[in-house]
């Protein structure tokens, strides 16, 4: 399934018989292992009612606003069928506008029950009505059910932690995610192998901080703002998970700040630890190996225990790259296994092993809406969406 920047676009896949004659409604795909298969929009028809809030009112020169708009699939309440929470925005100008017609757009919630789905968003308490960005799931606090953060355009990115009874609970500032900014998307990894999932937040850009003498358009015209790598240290007295941010010490950003949108996390050399990617807007993409302190712990001021260096300006990584290494759900649902390319890190390795990522998984059996009978994947718990620049 998708979203769209107005609506929500649900795609139901058919394989027919014959193909769709031009200018239907559906879209089939034009060749190899694809020919004959169809999408067709079933939002309407399955319950997701949403509209994006960012240009109710027409076409806004807000830019938080041209890059809302993420989307989240994750299993909530443990029934095993495929949930789905989308964020919503606005313009800045537009709040009188708003306040005017019944108070700001929020983000929803939408209860998958065999194929068709319920807003939730109110007596879930995910109905947020903030300027979102991104989001991404995961159990963060290994208690067996599906939390969410949300990346905010004014830095007040929320944490919300599902409390077990179809409702969840507010908790960024206690959890110690308190940095503000324009934050985008977010990918969540057990990055320092101690079993639990630490959470990467994208930094964009700070409209207040223009680049002086700058020729260039938006976002390269203002400075940009930094990545953000959040230590999961373990649970409070509540049972909720406390984070320390440390991007700076793990390596992320050494040289300059850039105007990062996605990230994915993903063991690209199959050496057990998971390495991120990170798309950026106007900026050249990096690419972090994720390796063990270099001289160990007596020269790791922080006591990570690992350290993210950059590679992509070494390897000048590029799609042709990219496409070299493929990713697919491993056994169980808890991350993503790497196909690995030896030209990414070209040096000795392992023999590959998986990156545990999230939470373990339920002996349940997923199904996304009335397709039944598929292992739960990575999909639930680690989906991270992101806006794109192509959203603007």
């Amino acid at each position: 399934m998708l979203a769209s920047v107005s609506g929500l676009l649900a795609l139901a896949v058919t394989a027919p018989r014959g193909l769709p004659s031009a200018g239907t409604a559906t879209t089939s795909a034009s060749s190899g292992s694809f020919a004959g298969i169809r999408l067709e929009n079933v939002a309407a028809r399955v319950g997701l009612a949403f509209r994006q809030g960012a240009f109710r009112f027409g076409v806004s020169q807000d830019p938080t606003a041209m890059t809302g708009g993420g989307l989240c699939a994750l299993d909530y309440d443990n029934d095993g069928w495929v949930d789905l929470f989308v964020v919503n925005s606005y313009s800045e100008a537009d709040y009188p506008r708003w306040q005017k017609h019944g108070g700001l757009p929020r983000s929803a919630l939408f209860r998958n029950t065999k194929g068709r789905f319920t807003n939730v968003s109110s007596r879930s308490h995910t109905n947020l009505a903030v300027r979102g960005e991104g989001c991404v799931a995961g159990d963060f606090n290994g208690d067996g059910r599906t939390d969410l953060f949300v990346t905010t355009a004014d830095g007040n990115d929320k944490l919300l932690w599902n409390n077990g009874d179809g409702t969840f609970t507010e908790g960024a500032r206690a959890a110690g995610v308190r940095i503000y900014g324009w934050h985008t998307g977010a990918a969540v990894a057990d990055v320092n192998g101690d079993g639990r999932p630490d959470l990467f937040v994208a930094g964009y850009a700070d409209p207040n901080l223009p680049v002086g003498g700058s020729s260039a358009g938006f976002p390269n015209n203002v400075a940009g703002v930094r990545d953000l790598l959040y230590l999961n240290i373990g649970r409070d007295r509540k049972g909720h998970s406390r984070f320390r941010e440390v991007g700076i010490q793990a390596g992320l950003e050494a040289a300059r700040f850039d105007h990062s949108l996605g990230a994915v996390f993903s063991d690209l050399d199959g050496d057990g630890r998971p390495d991120l990617y990170v798309a950026n807007d106007g900026d050249p993409n990096r690419l972090y190996e994720n390796v063990a302190w270099p001289a160990g712990k007596k020269a790791d001021p922080a006591g990570l225990g690992f350290r993210f260096e950059e590679r992509a300006a070494i390897l000048r990584t590029s799609p042709a790259t990219a496409a070299r290494t493929s990713s697919s759900p491993t056994r169980g649902g808890r991350g993503t296994r790497s196909t690995p390319d030896s030209n990414l890190f070209p040096r000795d390795r392992r023999s590959p092993t998986c990156a545990r990522h999230l939470r373990r998984p339920s002996a349940r059996r997923s199904r996304a809406g009335a397709h039944r009978g598929s292992t739960s994947t990575s999909t639930e718990i680690s989906i991270s969406c992101s806006p794109t620049a192509e959203s603007r």
